[in-house]
């Protein structure tokens, strides 16, 4: 091992002098003279900042919108906004654009026409004794042939003694019908009449005496009914005087009416309400349609 060092060992005077050691390295104070105007110009580099993807980290050029490696959009400007497609209807749409118009329109006709017509109906005003109801048969128009007429008789389900139906087509609004302490609950009133009658308009009567109106039950609700099938029902004001039902017959001899409702009798002062339903009168209106048979 101590012969490798003897032979590995370099002397320091094997060189005649130190600097020949680095004599082919040696440099000189000249440096080469280089005229400017004679070198090409270099071309100007842009100072172009990459922008990196918030998504991948990868350099993307600023001109891009998206990262080319990852897709991630990079760019921060506005987007293109491709322009508003033009709104287009269908042949069904405009059909339906057209049904609704016509429904509308003639839904605007009717209520103009109900309005036009509406003025023409009388009104019922309490102080004059003017009729007003409600019925769901069509209004009869009284022909100027309709006259009064008088069934032959009347018949009653309840009545007390001294107050019989009978008074009812008397003609005498003094005198009344009352039921038998019923409350008119379940109270028919059946009109005969010895000819083939068309009625009209059928007049209620009540009690004209204030007190005596009050005290008693009234007809609200009823239900009319003729033999030629026709029928009306309608409600009565709960007023005093009379009141005027129009109704719809071809040809009927017998007049059922149904009470569907009344109006509950009224303490007076100290005066107790009583039970009884009454009714003063029933008058018909109408033409003969075939006379009486022998």
């Amino acid at each position: 091992m101590i012969e490798d060092r003897d032979r590995l060992r370099i002397h320091v005077a094997d060189f005649d002098d130190i600097d020949d050691l680095f004599e082919p390295f040696e440099l000189t104070d000249e440096s080469p003279t280089v005229d400017v105007a004679d070198a090409p110009m270099a071309p100007p580099v842009s100072a172009v900042r990459p922008v990196s993807c918030p998504s991948c980290g990868t350099a993307n050029h600023p001109d891009e919108r998206n990262c080319v490696e990852c897709g991630a959009r990079v760019s921060k400007g506005p987007m293109p906004v491709a322009p508003q497609p033009m709104v287009r209807t269908t042949a069904g749409t405009r059909a339906l654009i057209v049904m609704a118009s016509v429904i509308v329109i003639v839904a605007l006709l009717a209520l103009l026409w109900n309005v036009i017509a509406g003025d023409d109906t009388p009104t019922a005003n309490p102080d004059d004794g003017s009729s007003a109801s409600t019925s769901t048969s069509t209004t009869a128009v009284i022909s100027s042939q309709a006259t009064l007429i008088t069934p032959s008789r009347v018949n009653a389900n309840s009545q007390l003694e001294d107050f019989p139906a009978a008074n009812l087509i008397d003609a005498d609004p003094s005198t009344e019908w009352q039921d038998r302490g019923l409350a008119g609950q379940g109270a028919t009133l059946t009109f005969f009449f010895d000819e083939t009658v068309a009625i009209e308009s059928i007049e209620f009567f009540n009690l004209s005496d204030p007190t005596r109106f009050k005290r008693n039950y009234r007809i609200e609700g009823i239900r009319v009914a003729f033999d030629d099938g026709n029928f009306t029902s309608a409600i009565l004001d709960d007023r005093s005087g009379s009141q005027v039902v129009p109704v719809t017959t071809v040809g009927t001899n017998r007049v059922v009416i149904d009470i569907t409702s009344t109006y509950p009798g009224e303490p007076v002062g100290d005066q107790l309400p009583f039970d009884e339903l009454a009714l003063a009168d029933v008058q018909f209106v109408g033409r003969i349609v075939a006379p009486a048979a022998n």
